[in-house]
């Protein structure tokens, strides 16, 4: 579950879109505590961040960081190209 949460972060980053840890929560599927602490990993391994929101502290953004970004962006070109590579087998 913590793939569908970065690649999840990772769509939201790629449209711009500003993404709550509550809104992340909400759509993990998973208990609020199984959340938080996959989302506490990936900012151990410095993948994400959270931040206050800018308009209200009482929320909090949470985001890729560089890290996660490019990890993520090597992930997904390396799958692509297997894809490619596939295709071209012969069977």
């Amino acid at each position: 579950m913590t793939f569908d949460l970065i690649l999840d972060l990772f769509i939201h980053r790629a449209r711009g879109e500003t993404v709550f840890v509550k809104q992340i929560i909400a759509t993990s599927g998973l208990p609020q505590t199984s959340a938080l602490r996959q989302i506490d990993r990936l900012e151990a391994f410095e993948l994400v961040s959270r931040a206050p929101y800018e308009d209200d502290h009482r929320m909090i953004v949470l985001d890729l960081t560089e890290t996660g970004w490019a990890t993520m962006r090597k992930f997904l070109q390396s799958i692509t190209i297997d894809a490619e590579i596939a295709d071209d087998v012969v069977i």
